[in-house]
């Protein structure tokens, strides 16, 4: 098996886990009445789901993949049904709910970043550099709001 392929299997593994989390999230922020950060969250969500589309239009396999992809924490994440719609609770499961998704993204951005760096294939390097750029744009997005919701 390529390298590549193995690659791609991989992106979708970590994509679909920061996918069905940022939905979650997306669902936690609207429960604590932020539509803008419900939004940043979805537009997470529809970006992971475009690369997983483009690598499985390209024949990636997930029964292909090598990294043991481990689901970050729920108990960081805090249930829509139980989160007040205001007050210091309601700020605090937002401020987990970015935390969580700060995680997921640093593990993608670390996995990308030393695709980029040791993969032998100078395509590969340059697809993996491309998906490290994309995952720093969103962590500096993220590290944005926890700074917007914390002052």
């Amino acid at each position: 098996m390529s390298e590549h392929v193995r690659f791609l299997a991989n992106m979708i593994l970590l994509e679909e886990e920061t996918a069905r989390h940022c939905k979650r999230l997306a669902d936690v922020a609207l429960a604590a009445g932020d539509e803008e950060l419900e939004a940043f969250f979805l537009s997470v969500v529809e970006s992971a789901h475009l690369d997983i589309a483009d690598a499985l239009a390209e024949g990636a396999e997930r029964r292909h993949a090598t990294l043991e992809v481990r689901p970050i924490s729920e108990c960081l994440l805090s249930l829509p049904g139980r989160q007040p719609r205001s007050g210091h609770a309601a700020l605090l499961g937002v401020h987990c709910a970015m935390a969580c998704a700060l995680s997921l993204v640093r593990r993608s951005h670390a996995y990308y970043a030393s695709i980029a760096v040791m993969a032998e294939d100078a395509e590969l390097r340059q697809r993996a550099a491309g998906f490290e750029r994309e995952h720093s744009a969103h962590i500096g997005a993220m590290e944005h709001w926890i700074n917007r919701l914390t002052t």
